[in-house]
């Protein structure tokens, strides 16, 4: 079984992404953007990938969001 304490440090990743970056934005929308965004840059199920990579893409997807703004 995975540690359930790895969940708070991914959770406040993502907190702080959006928190931060994406304010505007529902966490519905985050989630749908970012879905769609693995999908067709990586051709990514976000359903099949890991935690850490997870959060590793995310930081991806919030890199071009800034530098589209």
């Amino acid at each position: 079984m995975r540690d359930p304490q790895r969940l708070y440090a991914q959770y406040g990743d993502i907190r702080d992404y959006h928190r931060l970056y994406c304010p505007e934005l529902r966490i519905g929308q985050l989630f749908d953007n970012y879905r769609q965004w693995l999908a067709d840059k990586y051709q990514i199920d976000m359903f099949y990938i890991e935690d850490h990579l997870f959060v590793k893409y995310l930081d991806e997807y919030i890199t071009s969001l800034k530098t589209v703004n």
